[in-house]
């Protein structure tokens, strides 16, 4: 077994925090809601797992934009059967993209936000 970086337990365990709490969810809600929200966390799961691969090819991209479409297909489900919450925020939108952005700047692993996301903290502090 390879040595694993942190990274590497970090995506493990969001991965495996999906998978766990499908059954610690199911039977919780009464019928429709259970099955709606049973699905939206195996697909997020799903979705997930997807993004996370270390290597891309045409054909996982594929399944990624098949898996998104259906990702939010379940988020417009979820919101109209079980619960309501607003689906137009940028976040939600920005899935979308992410295929197309492992194609044009390579896997996830690859680059982070970080450094932008913590610039953004240091010149929000200038300001109080």
């Amino acid at each position: 077994m390879k040595k694993m970086a942190t990274q590497d337990f970090e995506d493990l365990l969001q991965v495996k925090f999906y998978i766990c709490t499908i059954p610690v969810f199911d039977t919780l809600l009464p019928e429709l809601h259970n099955t709606n929200v049973l699905t939206l966390l195996y697909t997020c799961a799903h979705w997930h797992a997807l993004t996370k691969l270390c290597m891309h090819t045409n054909e996982t991209l594929d399944l990624l934009n098949t898996a998104t479409v259906m990702l939010g297909n379940q988020l417009h489900n979820f919101q109209k059967h079980t619960y309501t919450f607003n689906l137009k925020m940028y976040k939600l939108h920005a899935l979308g993209d992410y295929s197309t952005s492992i194609h044009n700047f390579g896997t996830t692993d690859s680059y982070s936000t970080e450094p932008g996301e913590l610039e953004h903290h240091t010149l929000k502090a200038m300001y109080h």
